[in-house]
C-alpha cells in the first residue's frame, strides 16, 4: 500500500541528499534517491515487501522529474539542450525507479531482519 506521508517526506530527503551531494561535489543524484529510499523502505514496512518497494520507485520517480526541472531551471545551456531534454529525463526518470524501488526493497529487507533479530 502506498503511504502517502512516506513518499513526501522520502521526496523531501531526496531532493535534499540530490543537492547536498551534487553541490559538494561528493556523490550523484542517484545516491541521493537510493538513500532517501532506504531510509522510507526502512520506515513502511508493514510486513509486506511490496510496500518498501512500491513507495521507493514512487520516489525515484518524483525526484527525478525535480531533480530534472531544477537541473533544466539553473542549467545555463538549457535552451540548447532542449531538443536533447526529453531523452534524457526519460531515461533519469527510468534509472531513478529502479533505483528507488532497489533501495525501498534493501530497507524493507533490513527492517526485516532488524524485527527478527530484536524477537530473539
Amino acid at each position: 500500500m502506498v503511504s502517502l506521508r512516506a513518499v513526501v517526506t522520502g521526496f523531501v530527503l531526496a531532493i535534499i541528499f540530490s543537492i547536498i551531494g551534487v553541490i559538494t561535489g561528493l556523490w550523484s543524484s542517484l545516491i541521493g534517491i537510493l538513500v532517501a529510499s532506504l531510509i522510507i523502505g526502512y520506515q513502511v514496512n508493514r510486513s509486506i515487501f511490496s510496500d518498501g518497494l512500491i513507495n521507493g520507485a514512487l520516489i525515484g520517480v518524483i525526484g527525478a522529474i525535480i531533480l530534472a526541472i531544477i537541473g533544466l531551471i539553473y542549467s545555463p545551456l538549457s535552451a540548447l539542450l532542449n531538443t536533447y531534454l526529453g531523452f534524457n529525463t526519460l531515461n533519469s526518470i527510468v534509472v531513478s525507479v529502479a533505483v528507488g524501488a532497489v533501495g525501498g526493497a534493501i530497507g524493507s529487507i533490513i527492517a526485516k531482519i532488524v524485527r527478527r533479530i530484536r524477537k530473539q
